[in-house]
């Protein structure tokens, strides 16, 4: 039986994953860590649970922004600075902001 850590093109293929994927990485590692920084730093969440998921949202924010700034014709670069931005506000903030702005839209739309 043929061990696949033993082909050379796996890692070849996992090198060009990363490298195709790259700025998606740094966007989610940026907005984890600012996150978890963000949170002790704050000192008033006290379940570690809660932190590591805080965190994650937030990572996935950022790389999920990659996507509308591509729409948007923006440079993709720009989800790292989203990551930070959203890692520092925190997902509560995050998600009253986002329900504010479809408030007003419903509203617009309506009217």
């Amino acid at each position: 039986m043929k061990m696949p850590t033993k082909d050379p093109n796996l890692w070849a293929m996992i090198a060009a994953y990363i490298q195709a994927n790259l700025n998606a990485i740094h966007s989610f590692m940026m907005a984890f860590f600012i996150a978890i920084f963000r949170i002790c730093y704050i000192g008033k969440e006290r379940k570690k649970t809660r932190v590591i998921v805080e965190s994650i949202l937030c990572g996935l924010i950022a790389v999920a922004s990659e996507s509308v700034l591509e729409y948007l014709a923006l440079p993709p670069k720009l989800s790292v600075a989203i990551g930070a931005i959203v890692a520092l506000l925190g997902i509560d903030k995050v998600r009253a902001m986002a329900l504010r702005y479809s408030i007003q839209a419903k509203g617009r739309n309506n009217g």
